[in-house]
């Protein structure tokens, strides 16, 4: 079945229902999906990111095999 087909099959059920928890519960499922994920982070997750992302951008990096074998110099690893 085409995606055209599945709408269609989708609206009459919709149409048929009387059970408006149903159609409750496809208003969440739309709103979900046009939630950008990125308004869901707390905002000290934000930050944290835009702080990394803006290191990077400065060159504030390591590569992580310096960053391992400074670890395992320093700890005996």
């Amino acid at each position: 079945m085409n995606i055209e087909a599945e709408k269609i099959e989708l609206l009459k059920l919709i149409l048929e229902t009387e059970d408006e928890a149903i159609i409750q519960k496809l208003k969440v499922v739309f709103k979900k999906q046009e939630t950008d994920f990125w308004e869901e982070l707390p905002t000290s997750v934000k930050e944290s990111i835009n702080r990394g992302l803006s290191d990077v951008a400065a060159g504030r990096v390591h590569k992580r095999e310096d960053v391992m074998q400074k670890i395992k110099t320093r700890y005996g690893v």
